[in-house]
């Protein structure tokens, strides 16, 4: 038997109903016999319940995905989880619970399971009776008293830690320790901790947007109950109001303290860094976000998962990514350190939205435009829904991601049920009516609400073209301090146009016809957007009838190109929404065409023998990655000398960058070849991928 089905032993009825309530466990409970098959392999299980496939894994009920239309805890969970807690009970030789065990005694004395062991109690019972401590009669206390808080503040995320920290008071606290579980009481609160299935199997009855915070309060009070050290990360305090203040002496001691540790992995030279650098980054990326600096936080994981990469002698991750995103670090401290209270605040970046600051509508009504999968530098994972905002006439883009390494069953499928309770392919069948829905300040949509549904209204083409002339009106190329912002383009055609597999550069390239004349989009070619070209040659293969693609803009290797996102295929019916990530593609289409023949042999060939893209390179994307090889010669060894060879290539540069009339890069490389150190190095290689970038957007 798998170790995480144990842990569905701790959710009894009483667990349960504060993850829905009573009368749906009940209702659950009278469903077990039309459980029909439990498959409880691995790392996750499927329980069939009353014809929904069920899936459960070491989280719990809460985090159990059913494909019924309910959004939320749904029957068929609870009575997935009370087959599977049944099976366990029947399977394994459960000890006897210990009950009462309270925070406010050390040691105890074990009882039945039918005792109820108070102070009382233990003081009556004999002298002779063996003692134990409270972690020693429960062991899911002492699980939870061993958690490790820096996890745990990972696990929670920024604004739950925040969250916590502002709540805690001197208020009683009541734990009673099972054996399989831990219920944490005070000031009207109830919190079950559940043995084996950590932090993320936690129950209450709190809201889902403060549930982690309120898990994360109830074991500091626990902690503090039993005498352990509970410390707050030293920056949250000052990260509470850092937006207002600007920079605070803890802030600065951070800021040295990330350029200390910069300066240190490159001096090290990046080709013998091991896995404790990404671990120190990742901790400093914890304290910036902790500390109010968001952007330096995501700056900072980044580094860490492309460290840990580069340490473990991953392919796909070299010195040069790494020196990138180095030197992006170092660039933002520099200009923290000089910044002012305005551009503290514009370089600190947007963290986590509080999605309470701003008055909302009963009800909002959507009109789906597409949704895409999309995977950060950090490890990051999530996707974003592109919708319109009838009412307004705006458009609404709402994303739900996982951080790295958390929520292995978050990914790309069509039943994923990441916005509002409901499926991605149910949101994308028509226009959807949220209620409550929740907005940040800055009219960013939440991912969660009280409920969503389809209001049966079908795509219409005189709304799509007010949606296209929209956003070819608004939105605008505008570079910020990480990159330039993704810009969305919905455009009409009037037929699906052509597709060409471009093998040099391997990249899908798809020519739309439109009313005056004709644009093209790019889909690069990779593992992971495999499904998408096959997607798109499957369609051309059926001779579909194409209305509009959503299109967004991407820099590629240098290159500002347009990838489609989604189209509105003209049928019989109207206008259906095909999502490339998300939308069933043609079932087990067959090798009818030229090009999808082609296509399979293309990736039989790059498969065995994997090639290097060739695109043209304008002269200043040459002289960029000129200079930027230059630099990572140096940091990946370490040594800060210039070699005559390496000298006679840094004068070359200087002057072909003379002659483009690059003076700010030209300088800097003048610079760095008089005197090489770790700052400058980073100060021309972070200026070259802001050229390059700039110069591909302004292509």
């Amino acid at each position: 038997m798998s170790d995480w089905i144990t842990t569905y032993a701790g959710y009894d009825d009483q667990a349960l109903a504060m993850l829905a309530n009573p009368g749906l466990v009940r209702r659950a409970a009278k469903l077990l016999p039309e459980v029909a098959a439990l498959v409880l392999d691995g790392d996750s299980g499927a329980i069939e319940v009353s014809g929904f496939s069920v899936q459960l894994d070491a989280r719990g009920p809460a985090a159990g995905r059913c494909p019924c239309p309910v959004a939320g805890i749904c029957v068929h969970v609870l009575a997935a989880a009370m087959a599977v807690r049944a099976s366990v009970m029947q399977s394994v030789e459960v000890a006897p619970d210990v009950a009462g065990i309270t925070a406010e005694t050390p040691e105890v004395r074990t009882g039945t399971p039918s005792e109820s062991v108070t102070l009382a109690a233990v003081a009556e019972q004999s002298q002779a009776a063996e003692t134990v401590t409270a972690s020693e009669a429960s062991p899911a206390l002492a699980e939870l008293l061993a958690l490790t808080q820096a996890a745990l503040f990972r696990k929670a995320g920024i604004a739950a830690v925040r969250q916590a920290y502002a709540r805690m008071d001197e208020a009683e606290v009541t734990v009673v320790a099972q054996q399989r579980f831990v219920d944490i009481g005070w000031a009207g609160q109830q919190v079950r901790y559940v043995g084996g299935a950590g932090f993320d199997g936690m129950v209450s009855t709190a809201q889902v947007s403060t549930r982690k915070a309120l898990h994360l309060e109830a074991l500091a009070r626990v902690f503090r109950s039993f005498g352990r050290v509970w410390g707050w990360p030293d920056a949250v305090g000052d990260g509470l109001n850092v937006a207002a203040s600007g920079s605070t002496p803890a802030t600065k001691a951070l800021l040295a303290e990330v350029n200390d540790e910069v300066t240190g992995c490159i001096g090290g030279g990046l080709s013998h860094v091991s896995t404790s650098a990404m671990s120190r980054f990742a901790e400093l990326a914890l304290d910036a976000r902790l500390a109010g600096l968001p952007q330096l936080g995501r700056m900072l994981g980044a580094a860490a998962t492309l460290l840990e990469g580069l340490a473990k002698h991953d392919d796909d991750i070299s010195e040069f990514e790494v020196t990138g995103a180095l030197a992006k670090v170092w660039a933002l401290l520099a200009a923290l350190d000089t910044a002012d209270v305005d551009m503290w605040e514009k370089l600190r970046g947007r963290g986590r939205r509080d999605f309470s600051s701003m008055d909302a509508p009963a009800s909002l009504t959507l009109l789906p435009l597409g949704a895409t999968w999309w995977v950060a530098d950090s490890g990051a994972r999530g996707v974003t829904l592109w919708a319109w905002d009838v009412a307004d006439g705006v458009l609404r883009p709402v994303t739900s991601a996982r951080p790295h390494g958390v929520d292995p069953s978050f990914g790309r499928q069509r039943g994923l049920m990441a916005f509002w309770g409901a499926a991605i392919s149910t949101l994308l069948g028509g226009f959807v009516e949220v209620t409550q829905p929740r907005f940040a300040a800055d009219g960013t949509l939440s991912a969660t609400a009280s409920a969503v549904s389809r209001t049966g209204e079908a795509f219409q083409q005189a709304t799509l073209h007010q949606v296209a002339d929209v956003l070819t009106q608004t939105q605008s190329d505008s570079p910020g301090f990480g990159g330039v912002e993704q810009q969305l383009r919905l455009v009409e055609v009037t037929g699906f146009g052509k597709l060409v597999i471009d093998e040099p550069s391997q990249q899908l390239v798809w020519s739309l016809q439109l009313a005056d004349g004709t644009c093209q989009l790019r889909q690069v070619v990779t593992a992971a957007t495999t499904h998408r070209v096959e997607a798109l040659l499957g369609l051309e293969a059926d001779r579909v009838k194409v209305d509009f693609v959503l299109a967004r803009q991407q820099i590629v290797h240098g290159q500002a190109l347009w990838e489609p996102v989604s189209l509105f295929l003209r049928e019989k019916k109207g206008l259906r929404l095909f999502s490339l990530d998300f939308s069933r593609p043609v079932d087990g289409w067959s090798v009818r065409s030229a090009l999808q023949k082609r296509w399979v042999l293309l990736l039989s060939r790059w498969g065995k023998a994997p090639t290097v893209p060739n695109l043209a390179r304008s002269a200043i994307a040459i002289a960029c990655d000129d200079a930027r090889e230059l630099t990572v010669a140096l940091t990946a060894t370490g040594r800060m000398r210039l070699t005559g060879e390496q000298h006679r290539r840094c004068e070359n540069l200087i002057s072909r960058l003379d002659d483009m009339a690059l003076a700010t890069l030209a300088n800097t490389a003048r610079a760095f070849a008089s005197h090489p150190d770790v700052a400058t190095a980073l100060r021309l290689h972070h200026l070259a991928d802001r050229t390059a970038t700039l110069a591909a957007v302004a292509q």
